[in-house]
């Protein structure tokens, strides 16, 4: 009697255990569903009732979030989003595997691998004529503020050696958290709204603000840093970019187009912004969708995505 009590107990949590399982991805596959439906570029070009159900079909039988992966990639197919990403402890775990969109056929694998790969690291030094260069390369999630504190430490040490004039190269720069990347840069931005974004139908669906030195993305404080050393005036600032600088990486160069002082020297870019939005009922989860998209003219960036104060550049 007590095994058969033994065993119906065990049975019992493990119907409960597999329940709450298939809650928590369903949260996971909703929120998803919910944020492609709302900010995707492209979601007023997808069928929802089919793709929906296609999606649903791929996932019924996902025992952990990893087994998602299908189902998202799938959905990030459908909405052709090559910028898309599904994260999960911080971690990839589904992006885009179609055909590649003809921005992606200038990109040469062999370099785009070793930039993603970690093999141009955040690098500072004081160059001739008084002049700081900062490499900013790709970050990964986290503390924002701790992922900020090397670049900043260096503009402060720059300064301090003499520096005067910048040099900010952004081309190996392949993406990842825009926050730290704004952070550190922060003393050299100056205050006030650096850059936002647009939805496909021209409406403004984000503002980059820095407040004493921290970055708000709209109203939300995403990296708290302290402001202990920003620069005075707007000094002189060249930006180095190449077609390899991509998403957060031209989210800073978007930052400093509106700064005065500033010239830029690059090759071919093209702006892909996504957003990264949590799934509240979805531990650890986050969406990243091609939200919006801005195409370099010869001024530059549009206007309406940059600051306000504006040099010829």
């Amino acid at each position: 009697m007590m095994r058969t009590f033994f065993l119906l107990l065990c049975l019992l949590r493990f119907f409960e255990a597999a329940a709450q399982t298939n809650d928590t991805l369903r949260a996971c596959l909703d929120s998803a569903l919910v944020q492609a439906k709302s900010i995707a570029l492209h979601r007023s070009t997808v069928s929802w009732e089919v793709v929906e159900g296609q999606i649903r079909q791929r996932a019924e039988r996902a025992g952990n979030v990893l087994e998602l992966r299908p189902a998202f990639t799938y959905l990030l197919e459908q909405l052709h989003d090559s910028h898309g990403r599904f994260f999960f402890q911080n971690k990839p775990v589904a992006w885009y595997h179609g055909t590649p969109e003809p921005h992606q056929q200038h990109i040469d694998p062999k370099i785009w691998a070793a930039i993603q790969s970690g093999k141009h690291p955040f690098q500072a030094a004081l160059l001739p004529n008084q002049t700081g260069y900062l490499r900013i390369s790709g970050m990964p999630m986290g503390n924002n503020a701790q992922l900020a504190e090397p670049i900043l430490a260096a503009v402060c040490s720059l300064q301090t050696a003499g520096a005067k004039h910048w040099i900010l190269d952004l081309r190996y720069n392949g993406g990842g958290n825009m926050y730290p990347m704004l952070a550190g840069l922060s003393a050299i931005l100056g205050e006030g709204e650096v850059g936002g974004s647009m939805d496909a139908d021209g409406n403004r669906f984000s503002i980059w603000e820095i407040k004493d030195g921290d970055v708000y993305y709209n109203t939300f404080l995403n990296a708290d840093v302290e402001n202990r050393c920003p620069v005075d005036g707007f000094p002189k600032v060249a930006v180095l970019t190449s077609r390899y600088t991509v998403s957060s990486g031209e989210v800073v160069a978007v930052a400093f187009k509106g700064r005065p002082n500033t010239r830029f020297l690059r090759a071919y870019s093209r702006v892909y912004h996504r957003d990264q939005l949590a799934a509240p009922a979805c531990r650890r989860f986050h969406v990243h969708f091609r939200e919006s998209l801005r195409r370099p003219g010869r001024a530059g960036v549009q206007k309406i995505c940059t600051r306000g104060r504006r040099s010829p550049v």
